[in-house]
């Protein structure tokens, strides 16, 4: 395991090795971070996934690699409501909040040109304790 032992996983072991965590993954694009990644990997069965990732393409390809998870195409809001997803060059720096023109120049091309707008889609937002209730 690649992480210092102050981690989640060497704080909370035990308790793992009795009763699975769940794991609420909020943008769940790409892979999972650590210690979760290693949780999966060497005790799949003590790591339970719900993964919101309101851009289609990336919830799909969590959903063709399943792993466990629960993956719900929504983005978590404070309420049910239809919102826009600003997708950026570097896809996973999307979000609902359109990036600042103003502070875009404060920085390097090189930082901000991935996080340029390439195009919008309008997605669900729902309340995080709503979609946990059901399930």
């Amino acid at each position: 395991m690649a992480y210092k032992q102050k981690s989640l996983f060497f704080k909370y072991g035990n308790q793992l090795l009795n009763s699975p965590l769940l794991f609420v993954d909020i943008g769940a694009r790409g892979n999972l971070s650590q210690p979760f990644a290693d949780i999966r990997k060497k005790m799949p069965e003590l790591l339970k996934v719900i993964a919101f990732e309101p851009d289609n393409t990336a919830a799909q390809a969590i959903t063709t690699n399943l792993n466990g998870e629960i993956v719900v195409n929504k983005a978590v809001w404070s309420h049910k409501e239809d919102l826009t997803l600003f997708i950026t060059r570097d896809q996973g720096s999307s979000s609902v909040f359109r990036p600042s023109q103003k502070v875009t120049r404060d920085f390097q091309s090189k930082h901000m040109e991935p996080r340029f707008v390439t195009s919008t889609n309008v997605i669900s937002g729902v309340a995080l304790d709503e979609v946990m209730k059901d399930l």
